[in-house]
C-alpha cells in the first residue's frame, strides 16, 4: 500500500483553512497574500495526494504483490546496479521480479496498469516486528519526460534515490557503454557533435520521444549531454514528489565507500542498519576503456557542463565538486 504523509496532508489543509480563515476576518490579524495562495497550494497538493491515494487503492483492490516502498530513478551509469546488488543482501529487502522493470517509461508496460506493476513485487511480510521492503532501480526514469507524473499517479508514496555522477564521466561511460554493445558506431567526439547539433533534444521539453524501435534508439544510445543536465530532470520529479521523498547520492562518495553509502540509503528507504558485504559484491558496469578521453574533449565538457553544474548546486544547497 502505498505510503503517503497523511498527516503533513492534514496539517496543511488545516493550515490553509486557518489562514483563509483569517483572510476572511474570522480571527484577528492579517496575512500577506502569498502566504495566502501558498497555503492554498499544499491544501491542493494535499488534496491531490489523497484522490491519488484512492486511486491506487481502488486499482489494487484484489490484486496480488505490492507497490514498491522506493525506486532508484536514475542516473544511467551512476552505480545504480551496484547498489541494488548490495541491498539484495539485506535480509529484510525483497527485490522485485527484475531490477529494471521499465513500467514507467515504456508506452506498453505501462499500459498493462498498476495490477501488473504490483504483480512484479513480492508482498512484503512482518518479522520480528519489521515490516519487509521492496523495490526497482530503472535507471531511465530519471531522464524521461512522462515517468515522473506517471509515478507520482500510481505511486505517490514511494521513496525516490537518485544517483548522479561527473556528467562528463557520465557520458563517456554511456558512450562507451553503448559501443561495446553494438549500440553506437560513432566516436565520442563525432556522438558529441552529432547531438548539439542534431534533432530537439526530448529531455529539455519534458516530452518523451516516441516508444517506437527508432525512439529507443534516440533515447538510449544519444542524448549523453542531455542526460547529464541534472538539474532540469530533478526539478521535473520534484514537481510531484516533495523533497523529503528524494534522497541523492553523489556517485562518487559511493564507489569511494559503498558501505557507507548504503548505510544511508538503507536508513532513507526504511530498512534496519545492516551490514552488507560489499567486498562480496562486484561493481558487474564498472567498465574499462580502451582508450582515455582526449583531454581537449573534457576541457569543451566542462565548460559546457559549467552552468548546469553551478545550477544543480544551487538547488541542491552542496556542492557535487564536478
Amino acid at each position: 500500500m502505498p505510503r503517503l504523509s497523511l498527516n503533513k496532508a492534514i496539517k496543511a489543509g488545516n493550515g490553509a483553512r486557518a489562514f483563509v480563515g483569517l483572510e476572511c476576518g474570522l480571527t484577528r490579524g492579517s496575512l500577506p497574500q502569498e502566504e495566502v495562495h501558498q497555503l492554498e497550494a499544499e491544501l491542493a497538493r494535499a488534496k491531490r495526494e489523497a484522490a491519488d491515494l484512492r486511486r491506487t487503492l481502488r486499482s489494487s483492490a484484489g490484486t496480488r504483490g505490492a507497490v514498491p516502498d522506493f525506486i532508484i530513478i536514475g542516473a544511467q551509469r551512476c552505480g545504480t546496479t551496484y547498489l541494488y546488488d548490495l541491498l539484495r543482501r539485506h535480509p529484510y529487502f525483497k527485490p522485485a521480479e527484475r531490477k529494471e522493470l521499465h513500467f514507467f517509461d515504456r508506452d506498453a508496460n505501462y499500459a498493462k496498469g498498476l495490477s501488473w506493476y504490483m504483480s512484479q513485487f513480492p508482498q512484503p511480510d512482518i518479522r520480528n516486528g519489521q515490516k519487509e521492503i521492496t523495490g526497482e532501480a530503472t535507471p531511465y526514469y530519471l531522464c524521461h519526460g512522462l515517468a515522473p507524473q506517471r509515478a507520482a499517479r500510481m505511486v505517490p508514496g514511494a521513496k525516490l534515490v537518485v544517483m548522479l555522477r561527473n556528467p562528463i564521466d557520465r557520458a563517456y561511460s554511456g558512450h562507451m557503454h553503448h559501443s561495446r554493445r553494438g549500440e553506437e558506431s560513432l566516436s565520442f567526439d563525432d556522438a558529441i557533435a552529432a547531438e548539439r547539433q542534431g534533432e530537439p533534444n526530448p529531455l529539455d521539453t519534458g516530452q518523451a520521444v516516441a516508444d517506437d524501435a527508432r525512439g529507443r534508439r534516440v533515447r538510449r544510445h544519444h542524448f549523453h549531454l542531455a542526460r547529464g543536465i541534472y538539474v532540469h530532470q530533478l526539478r521535473e520529479w520534484q514537481k510531484y514528489f516533495s523533497s523529503d521523498q528524494i534522497l541523492v547520492i553523489r556517485s562518487e562518495d559511493f564507489f569511494a565507500n559503498p558501505g557507507v553509502v548504503a548505510r544511508d540509503v538503507q536508513r532513507f528507504v526504511g530498512l534496519p542498519d545492516h551490514d552488507l558485504d560489499t567486498a562480496s559484491v562486484r561493481n558487474r558496469n564498472l567498465g574499462t576503456y580502451k582508450e582515455a578521453m582526449a583531454p581537449a574533449t573534457r576541457k569543451r565538457l566542462e565548460a559546457y557542463f559549467a552552468p548546469y553544474n553551478k545550477e544543480l548546486f544551487h538547488h541542491l544547497g552542496r556542492d557535487l565538486c564536478w
